[in-house]
């Protein structure tokens, strides 16, 4: 695993909870081991994402409408793309008004890839 490039998810994850969460709100940052993984989330309390960009959100370009600025709408695309090439997975779950969790896995040094 390349530790810069699973800070530099972290680092994006935590970027954009920023920007969606308002003044009073709260961001937490959690890992938690998963067999030979290691799963790491961002939740905010920001606004969500809307049902409709979900299937789209890790693609290049794309950004919720009203969602602050500030963004190329390529973060997210350049996290998947990191955490795939570290033969891990990223997903989101959101509400609407309830804010955002988006969680990565990588596996743990020394685990065995099972073929």
């Amino acid at each position: 695993m390349d530790p810069s490039q699973i800070e530099r998810v972290i680092g994006n994850l935590v970027t954009n909870a920023m920007r969606a969460t308002p003044a009073g709100g709260t961001i937490t940052v959690a890992a938690a081991r998963r067999g030979d993984e290691v799963a790491i989330s961002v939740t905010d309390t920001g606004a969500g994402i809307p049902r409709d960009y979900l299937p789209r959100i890790f693609e290049p370009f794309v950004q919720v409408p009203h969602a602050p600025g500030g963004g190329s709408g390529l973060g997210l695309t350049i996290s998947r793309r990191i955490v795939e090439g570290h033969g891990g997975r990223i997903a989101v779950q959101s509400e609407p008004g309830r804010g955002s969790t988006f969680t990565f896995t990588v596996r743990l040094a020394g685990a065995k890839e099972i073929a």
